[in-house]
């Protein structure tokens, strides 16, 4: 059994190396068909093993950013997949992820491979403040001695106070 699971994890490696040397931005659908088939029945140590070899390419200084973004598509594919353990490893890997994607954002597909890989961990492309809570405004007590005093005060003694035009200027000056 441990013999099959090696296969398959090789069999997956191969198609990983075949797509990485082809200098275009698809996938072959045979190389596809090959990993997903071989994904399926990874053990978590295979995933890891896999996952790793995926991060290794894009760690590779020789990786262009057409290479990063085929192995963006890979990684979200297999999120896809909904493989057992593959959210536990890409928080593994996350910091070694990220950081070989910092440098792409002005290349051609830069931006949308940075994208996808902020997809894998539904990373916000702006930070937005949480939303407001209402307010809860306090009781005002009206047997309050200033609450008696501003009963007292009318809107007549202060004629500004209820001019909807005046209200946001300063009152009068007089002599």
């Amino acid at each position: 059994m441990s013999q099959r699971q090696s296969n398959e994890l090789q069999t997956a490696k191969d198609s990983l190396l075949s797509e990485m040397n082809f200098p275009g931005g698809g996938w072959h659908l045979q190389n596809i068909t090959s990993i997903k088939h071989c994904v399926e029945n990874f053990k978590i140590s295979d995933t890891r093993l896999f996952i790793l070899e995926i991060v290794n390419h894009m760690r590779n200084p020789k990786a262009t950013c057409t290479m990063k973004f085929k192995l963006a598509q890979l990684l979200n594919l297999l999120k896809s997949f909904n493989i057992r353990g593959f959210d536990e490893i890409m928080i593994e890997f996350r910091n070694q992820i990220l950081n070989s994607y910092i440098y792409l954002g002005d290349q051609q597909l830069g931006d949308a491979a940075v994208k996808m890989i902020n997809n894998l961990w539904n990373i916000p492309l702006a930070v937005k403040p949480p939303p407001r809570q209402g307010l809860r405004l306090q009781r005002i007590k009206i047997n309050t001695p200033s609450a008696n005093v501003l009963r007292r005060i009318s809107i007549q003694e202060f004629p500004y106070i209820g001019d909807n035009l005046r209200s946001s200027s300063p009152p009068p000056f007089s002599e």
